[in-house]
């Protein structure tokens, strides 16, 4: 107990899964989709979410300690607020990229981006620490 793993591939963007997810703090959240909108929302708690989307948009508000995104096409957005130190993975090959974790104190999170415009400007008003990676190839970025 403690995972939850998700696989969806919808072939015409009619197919609509919507899971709910008790509340308790699950060690993993794993969500592998090739085309659909993801959103993990406010309400879910995981040590660790993954996720890997081929085509569409992710959406996360969860509370995490690890965030891994890999999308290739489609906006990703994050607003969370820490409630210990996080890790950030997040990379988009064809989207923008807009993160907002409050409660961030310190950050040595790297932030790159190949083509569009980049904002790496975080809140330092918390106690926690923010490190990892946020990186765009084709689409805006904003760490904020």
């Amino acid at each position: 107990m403690g995972s939850v793993v998700i696989n969806t591939s919808g072939s015409n963007g009619n197919l609509i899964l919507e899971v709910m997810i008790p509340s308790y703090t699950f060690e993993e959240i794993a969500i592998d989709s090739k085309n659909a909108n993801i959103d993990v929302t406010d309400t879910v708690n995981a040590e660790s979410i993954n996720i890997d989307s081929k085509n569409g948009n992710v959406d996360v508000s969860a509370t995490f300690q690890h965030l891994s995104i890999n999308n290739k096409n489609g906006n990703i957005d994050v607003d969370s607020t820490a409630r210990s130190d996080v890790k950030l993975d997040i990379t988009s090959k064809n989207g923008n990229i807009d993160v907002s974790v409050d409660n961030i104190g310190n950050s040595k999170v790297f932030v790159e981006n190949k083509n569009g415009i980049c904002k790496n400007r975080p809140r330092l008003k918390g106690k926690y620490t923010a490190y990892g990676s946020i990186i765009s190839e084709n689409g805006n970025l904003r760490f904020k």
